[in-house]
């Protein structure tokens, strides 16, 4: 399966999209536990988002081409303890578990309202010939976080 990203894939959030912070709120993003490594979200004992761009279980999965893929951090890390808004961890901008032949190259990650890109429990992963760009003020938006 390849992603291929030309221009600029905007994530959800609550300032850029009709309905977005109730769509979060109430349940419309899907959340998932916390990886059983992990035993917490670092947001605290909760669920957390599901990130933008997530595979389980997958072979031969590519993100390639000159495009951003943006996470709209602002909104997330200003709402990320208000538990009224944000009622779970705030999600990693991408996230393979257990996956097989990953490779990322070209796209621009930007963002990220948590960790930009992780790829956990995957083997024979490639990433090359991209970038990540992360705000200095940005709570845990990590670029690349190697499990």
């Amino acid at each position: 399966t390849t992603l291929q990203v030309e221009g600029t894939v905007l994530a959800i959030s609550g300032n850029n999209t009709n309905g977005g912070e109730s769509y979060i709120r109430d349940g419309g993003w899907p959340q998932i536990p916390p990886l059983p490594s992990y035993g917490n979200s670092d947001d605290g004992p909760i669920l957390q988002y599901q990130s933008f761009v997530y595979a389980k279980d997958a072979t031969d999965v590519r993100i390639v081409g000159s495009g951003t893929i943006d996470g709209q951090g602002d909104w997330w890390w200003a709402n990320q303890r208000n538990r009224s808004v944000v009622v779970s961890g705030r999600p990693n901008l991408i996230q393979f578990v257990n996956c097989t032949n990953v490779e990322i190259t070209g796209v621009t990650l930007r963002d990220s309202p948590f960790w930009c890109l992780h790829p956990v429990y995957c083997t024979n992963v490639h990433i090359h010939h991209m970038s990540i760009r992360s705000r200095m003020y940005a709570p845990n938006s990590d670029g690349h976080v190697m499990n």
